[in-house]
């Protein structure tokens, strides 16, 4: 019972470390992309990229996303 009670305690702190790691990786794309909208002359790609970092912006803020409706048209336009 008590290596039970040991096993279900790691797998929690793995799990924390997991989820630190997913925010991390997150928060770091939302800079990425911060970063090649301000190198872009590209006015209209510089606007989708801004459109998309409000996304991750509500997700990282709110753990949701609302404006998902827009996202494939963004990334549509974003590929072109």
């Amino acid at each position: 019972e008590e290596e039970e009670e040991k096993e279900g305690e790691k797998e929690e702190e793995i799990n924390r470390e997991k989820e630190k790691e997913v925010s991390s990786l997150i928060y770091k794309a939302r800079d990425l992309i911060v970063k090649a909208a301000s190198l872009t002359k590209n006015r209209q790609e510089q606007t989708n990229l801004l459109d998309l970092v409000h996304i991750f912006r509500e997700y990282t803020e709110q753990g949701t996303v609302l404006s998902t409706l827009s996202v494939p048209k963004q990334l549509h336009t974003l590929t072109q």
